[in-house]
């Protein structure tokens, strides 16, 4: 049975500050070098065969700027409709490739995450407190945020009215 493993890979070389991402996966080995994450597991069962797939998902790349979004990756699992579990995945200069394994009793379906992927400003768990309140701002709905708006504009006005009046 696989470990749920959390880890914050960061990138190594200080001008990719950008691409430090966060991984939730049911993976066990893990490896950093020159920017290329190489994710893999041993053998899972020594008593059936196991049989696996690769998947090689030529549009996301893992470079500078690029930000992996957990959509895409689904997206391409749906295209591929086949039930399996992410095995392991790594990074190629041509794209991600990924190995999925076809497990008896627990197959997890193709349109669903595997893992999830977010931008992490520091290596630790601690963030700063504007990107929490970026991500915290980005997941209201529209509506709220005009009402917090309209709010802050009229404490202002009542500011501006007691230093002035």
């Amino acid at each position: 049975m696989l470990k749920q493993v959390k880890r914050i890979y960061k990138a190594t070389n200080p001008q990719h500050q950008q691409v430090k991402r966060f991984f939730t996966t049911s993976l066990v080995n893990h490896e950093l070098n020159n920017n290329k994450i190489t994710i893999s597991i041993p053998n899972l069962s020594d008593s059936s065969p196991l049989q696996q797939e690769e998947f090689r998902l030529a549009k996301l790349h893992i470079s500078e700027m690029d930000v992996i979004k957990k959509e895409q990756l689904n997206a391409s699992f749906k295209s591929s409709s086949k039930q399996a579990t992410v095995v392991d995945w790594k990074s190629q200069h041509n794209g991600i490739v990924v190995r999925l394994l076809h497990k008896e009793g627990q197959v997890v379906k193709s349109g669903q995450p595997f893992y999830e992927l977010e931008l992490s400003e520091n290596q630790e768990n601690e963030e700063d407190p504007f990107s929490k309140l970026t991500r915290l701002w980005n997941k209201l709905p529209p509506a709220a945020k005009y009402v917090i708006i309209f709010a802050i504009i009229c404490e202002s006005l009542v500011y501006i009215r007691l230093l002035f009046f």
